[in-house]
């Protein structure tokens, strides 16, 4: 057996006993921060005498020293671009319109510079690509076509300008400085180059800790590695050699590097290596912590102790179950979980419903949405600076209930509500203003009081990134405003006071860079989360990419296998948690663990290796830690045989299984508040009431469609008033006053305009309407009996010959939320509800032996928010072919892959083994009917 010495220890003897140059005339660098103040301790440790240390730098401020460029934020660089975009009117919407591109398109130039591509080279290529893509075979063009191309055969232009512009202003991105710094280097005197000036004190320099290298990084490491006398320092081990080892190796032939130390710490240094799967991420966390208190009680202490969150969503959780100031928490905590900042999504969520309520009805003062008025006086911040006691607050929360309506007029408070600025920089301003008035009355010792200042600094950071841009409030609206502030904001992590050298060690694997522990406990070790796989945003084709060499996702995914098992190495003790149950993510083991066992198996020596499935305690229970928790006896189960399911009731389980079982099984009505229906669902109601009957009419004549949608508009009036009355079961005057006056002007606005765009349809369009609002049943063979499928599809007609499936929707659509890439368990997902809801209605209607038979298949959402807009309001399934986003037609393949999905995901609900649990998403929280029966309230330690 070796030496059981740390990676830092050997970079510390390695600068101490160095003979070409003393510690001082040294320079050391290394991936990342964490790692720098735990070098300089261990060197002074191994000197045990006075020394001046030498000087050590991450590889970004390296490289930052070099550039002539000054590093400015990803906020800033979007409003330079977006000038540039509209002064050249490659972007001739606002900035809302010019986000939907413009992110991806900054991640893809650094991506490329720092490859050091040719970005103009590689965009007219990809020009050329899609132009003949589109073009093939065809003899015209659309309009839309033509401005797709226009679009791509720009950006070439655009990259060029842009960099040459922030050249000019001697700012730039992460990219461009690795890129000016390397292309410097590369075209200067390499004899007296004006960049040697800056580190010519140095007679070493140390590169430590690398794994792989950008081609930027490659030229200025080569370049010092030359002119300094330069040396890596690589922790690489045998046991992932061959598979991981190749950017190592490629690092090796471009510095002509003779032989490189390879370690054989994992099968030399002895450990214990236990996988454990286990039922949902609650469970791993509940689990973790046994772990850690198991560990603590044997040794201790956790002085030498990790806890790895592959996930990172899961810190919050595992704050909520363990005293994080145990702990040394160095990734952060997210400020999303604080009153200050749920009080600044509250105030625009407020805002956003006030812009809603203006777009349907412009007289009057915008009022505000009941519940965002809840949520503001139960925020703590509100409670504790404007209420001198909780029961006022109930007080007036009962008033907004006895009000009896959805929107709240601002002049029905005593207290004054911020009514925030609807477009534009004064929203900032508003915000500021208010918040300024909360710290006034906040004690400065609280740490709210730290929090919110830290907004606040935000908000006026936002400010000063707007001021030099002339952008009136035409081009800034309010969802732009927001992503601005939101970007700026969420950049903010709480630290929690913990000792970096002792106690428990909490971080992302990424931070571990160097750093290594006796004892690890990794979470989510989920394909799919590690490694993440997946592709990068961008327009840039795969084709492409291979073609100037950019990184593959498997070299990408190879840099978090090096990390995972770099870290295991010299460890004595490892515990890897995975999900086997998991509704939000693919519950299988990482491909990581599958080579763990296969190369421990190979080769144990002193390596112990076990795998277990942990069982939980399955009864009904409830505790602050591990929440409430439902065993299904036979009773539950009974009732779970003869539930219909719907899309809506999947989705409300795949959202939080609990929240199905309090819905759908035991049908609990949610605590008393507001009833909503009146006017919210009532909208949907009554526009789904007189579009079934129009359609119909239709249906049954369709050569006279002009005088039907005629005759239907001009008494459009007594039809909403038919369709309430039929709903609520009451009479034409109790309709005259209140909330229906709203509702009423809402369906006139969207019904009509809707009418005029069907007219438009049929008259260009051969269309045949199959069936309005029709019941589709299935009966579905799962693992415990058969269940009944059950969906209600608005419409089904054949459009010029393609059978579609439409669904209704009163609300905005975003395309991306229907875009899929293959059948698989992603579409199992709350924030892909609506893409399921559709594949079920094709798969129902697949099945369904009364309606006409089909090959193949659309469906898509008619969205009348969209339509009111002057927005396509169709919203189609779409599907990425690897080349660019198509209609997507379900297919009879398509029918096996969604049945399969339909019975894993059946199966684990009528599993008797498995309970039902609540949400690991506590944002799903926020708006649950039955928040306050589960009692599920974030505690804080701020």
């Amino acid at each position: 057996m070796v030496e059981n010495r740390s990676f830092l220890d050997t970079i510390a003897a390695t600068i101490l006993h160095c003979q070409e140059a003393l510690p001082h005339e040294q320079l050391v660098i290394v991936p990342n921060k964490r790692s720098i103040r735990i070098l300089q301790k261990k060197i002074a440790q191994q000197a045990n005498r006075g020394l001046i240390l030498p000087v050590i730098l991450t590889v970004n401020d390296f490289v930052e020293s070099l550039s002539p460029l000054r590093l400015i934020p990803r906020e800033e660089l979007l409003l330079h671009l977006f000038d540039l975009a509209r002064k050249t009117e490659i972007e001739k919407g606002d900035f809302s319109s010019f986000l939907n591109w413009a992110p991806a398109f900054l991640s893809e130039i650094n991506e490329l510079d720092l490859q050091l591509i040719d970005g103009n080279a590689i965009y007219t290529q990809l020009h050329e690509y899609k132009e003949l893509d589109l073009t093939f075979l065809k003899e015209n063009s659309s309009d839309f076509q033509k401005k797709y191309l226009e679009f791509y055969k720009s950006l070439g232009e655009l990259y060029d300008q842009f960099v040459a512009y922030l050249k000019e202003q001697k700012m730039g991105y992460e990219g461009l400085m690795y890129r000016t710094v390397a292309e410097e280097l590369r075209s200067g005197d390499q004899d007296n180059h004006p960049l040697d000036q800056k580190y010519k004190w140095s007679k070493k320099i140390w590169f430590a800790g690398f794994y792989t290298l950008s081609p930027a990084e490659q030229e200025i490491f080569y370049y010092f590695y030359q002119k300094l006398n330069g040396e890596f320092i690589f922790d690489v081990d045998l046991f992932y050699k061959e598979e991981y080892g190749k950017p190592v190796i490629d690092i090796q032939n471009k510095f002509r590097i003779r032989e490189i130390q390879y370690r054989n710490d994992y099968y030399d240094v002895p450990k214990k290596v236990e996988v454990s799967s286990l039922n949902g991420s609650l469970n791993q966390i509940q689990y973790a912590i046994d772990l850690l208190n198991r560990i603590e009680k044997e040794e201790g202490n956790l002085d030498n102790t990790a806890l790895i969150f592959a996930d990172e969503t899961l810190l919050v959780p595992f704050v909520q179950a363990y005293d994080p100031r145990k702990a040394n928490i160095s990734m952060g905590y997210p400020i999303y979980k604080t009153s200050s900042y749920q009080l600044l999504t509250i105030l625009l969520n407020l805002t956003k419903n006030r812009i809603r309520y203006r777009e349907i009805n412009e007289e009057g003062e915008a009022p505000f949405y009941y519940k965002d008025l809840l949520n503001f006086f139960e925020n703590q911040l509100i409670i504790r600076t404007l209420f001198d006691n909780d029961n006022d607050v109930e007080v007036l929360k009962k008033r907004i209930i006895q009000k009896g309506q959805i929107y709240i007029p601002p002049n029905f408070f005593n207290i004054k509500i911020p009514k925030i600025a609807l477009e534009g920089k004064q929203i900032i301003k508003d915000l500021i203003t208010f918040f300024d008035e909360i710290l006034s009355k906040l004690d400065t010792d609280l740490s709210d009081y730290t929090i919110l200042t830290l907004i606040v600094n935000k908000l006026h950071e936002a400010e000063q990134l707007l001021a030099p841009f002339d952008l009136d409030d035409s081009l800034l609206d309010f969802d732009s405003v927001i992503y601005l502030i939101n970007s700026l904001v969420n950049q903010i992590t709480l630290s929690f006071v913990g000792d970096p050298d002792r106690g428990l060690q909490i971080s992302g694997l990424l931070e571990t860079r160097t750093l290594e522990y006796k004892n690890l406990i990794f979470l989510s070790i989920n394909e799919g989360v590690l490694p993440k796989g997946g592709k990068s945003p961008g327009f840039i084709l795969n084709e492409i990419k291979y073609h100037f060499k950019f990184p593959t996702a498997q070299e990408k995914d190879s840099i978090f296998a090096y990390h995972f098992f770099r870290l295991m190495q010299r460890a004595s003790l490892v515990y890897i948690l995975y999900d086997n149950n998991s509704t939000v993510r693919l519950a299988e083991e990482s491909r990581l663990i599958k080579q763990l066992r296969f190369g421990t198996e190979k080769r144990k020596h002193h390596v112990e290796l076990s795998f277990k499935q942990v069982e939980q305690n399955q009864s009904l229970k409830k505790s602050k830690d591990s929440g409430i928790i439902v065993e299904k006896d036979e009773a539950i189960l009974e009732k779970m045989r003869n539930i219909n399911y719907s899309p809506s009731g999947l989705a409300t389980y795949i959202r939080c299984p609990l929240n199905f079982y309090l819905a759908n099984v035991l049908k609990i009505t949610p605590p008393d508040e507001l009833n909503e229906g009146f006017e919210n669902n009532l909208v949907g109601l009554i526009i789904h009431s007189i579009l079934k009957k129009l359609l119909d009419q239709i249906k049954e004549n369709p050569a006279q469609f002009r005088e039907i949608i005629k005759e239907n508009r001009a008494k459009l009036e007594d039809l909403i008033y038919q369709a309430a009355i039929s709903e609520l079961e009451t009479d034409q005057s109790a309709l005259q006053q209140g909330g229906f006056v709203l509702v009423k002007k809402i369906v006139e606005r969207q019904i009509e305009t809707y009418l005029r765009f069907l007219l438009e349809e049929l008259e260009k369009n051969e269309i045949e309407i199959i069936a309005n609002e029709v019941q589709l049943l299935n009966q579905f063979e799962t693992s415990y009996g058969t269940v009944t499928l059950k969906g209600t599809a608005d419409r089904i007609d054949f459009y010029n010959n393609r059978l579609r499936i439409l669904d209704y929707k009163t609300g905005y659509v975003d395309a991306k939320n229907l875009t899929l890439e293959e059948i698989d368990e992603t579409i199992i997902d709350p924030n892909h509800s609506q893409l399921f809801q559709l594949l079920f209605y094709l798969y129902l209607y697949a099945h369904n032996q009364d309606l006409p038979p089909t090959a193949s298949s659309q469906a898509a959402i008619i969205s009348f928010r969209r339509l009111v807009q002057n927005l396509d309001p169709y919203v189609y399934i779409q599907v990425i072919n690897g080349k660019e986003v198509e209609p997507f037609l379900f297919q009879s393949e398509h029918l096996k892959q969604f049945s399969e999905l339909l019975k894993s995901l059946l199966d684990n609900i009528l599993d008797p083994n498995t309970p039902f649990c609540q949400t690991d998403n506590w944002d799903h929280c926020k708006y649950c009917d039955f928040r306050e029966l589960c009692e599920r309230e974030a505690k804080s330690y701020f």
